[in-house]
């Protein structure tokens, strides 16, 4: 059975925090087959390099964190970004939903950002009715059981 993995799962597994133990746990022990789409890995990407900025550089801002990445790449994450790529390698990659109708009528039917509606999309279009994330948003979505919340 499938489970998809929402980035609020993913930066734990990578950034020390409270959850950090629980995630690294059900990632290393959990029978299912986890599962992320491009969205996921582009959401901790951009997330991750935001956290590390903050707390290395003490950068705040988006203007800042483009600035900084347009200056100097990504040397300051280069040690994330492996272990996130390291980290893909233990899920399976799923094509994002492209079905815009299906994204939009989830958004307004459940109150949902575009990205989360286009995960929810994403998870039905492939039969996937499981969700770790610890996005309490995706509790008002029927169809789907959250898991780590």
């Amino acid at each position: 059975m499938d489970v998809f993995v929402d980035t609020s799962v993913i930066i734990p597994a990578i950034i020390e925090s409270s959850d950090s133990d629980l995630v690294r746990n059900f990632i290393q022990t959990t029978q299912y087959r986890l599962i992320i789409s491009p969205l996921i890995y582009h959401e901790a990407l951009y997330a991750g390099t935001k956290i590390l900025l903050h707390e290395r550089c003490g950068i705040e801002s988006v203007p800042a964190v483009r600035n900084h990445i347009r200056k100097k790449g990504y040397i300051d994450m280069s040690d994330f970004i492996d272990c996130l790529n390291i980290l893909m390698k233990d899920f399976t990659i799923y094509p994002d939903s492209k079905n815009t109708t299906i994204i939009s009528h989830l958004a307004a039917k459940y109150h949902l950002l575009s990205g989360d509606a286009l995960i929810v999309a994403t998870c039905f279009e492939h039969n996937i009715h499981k969700l770790a994330s610890f996005d309490s948003d995706f509790q008002k979505v029927s169809d789907i059981s959250l898991l780590l919340q």
